[in-house]
């Protein structure tokens, strides 16, 4: 039987359009905001980390401000920036989900 945990697995789920607007109703239900919004490297939009109300670590990724740099890459610009860029993101996003969590007292 799986356990919520903040060690397990960890989710990662899209935001979008606006990961403030998801971050907003965390608390609401119960949640903990543990990383708040944080812009990625390379413009590859923003991250956040949250508890859920049972334990559940998750990530949080939202591609705001990514537009500009999709129009580029369609304009004859290449594509592997945004690559790398979503491959930066995701591990800035790890480093930060294997923070020790802080517990409450």
């Amino acid at each position: 039987m799986a356990v919520p945990s903040a060690t397990g697995t960890a989710v990662l789920l899209n935001a979008d359009p606006d990961l403030q607007t998801t971050l907003d109703r965390v608390e609401r239900a119960s949640g903990r905001i543990l990383s708040p919004k944080t812009a990625t490297t390379m413009d590859a939009g923003y991250f956040a980390v949250i508890t859920d109300a049972e334990g559940n670590t998750m990530g949080l990724h939202s591609q705001e401000g990514a537009a500009r740099r999709v129009q580029d890459y369609s304009a004859g610009g290449s594509s592997s920036g945004a690559v790398w860029g979503r491959m930066a993101a995701i591990q800035k996003m790890r480093s930060a989900m294997a923070s020790p969590v802080p517990t409450a007292m």
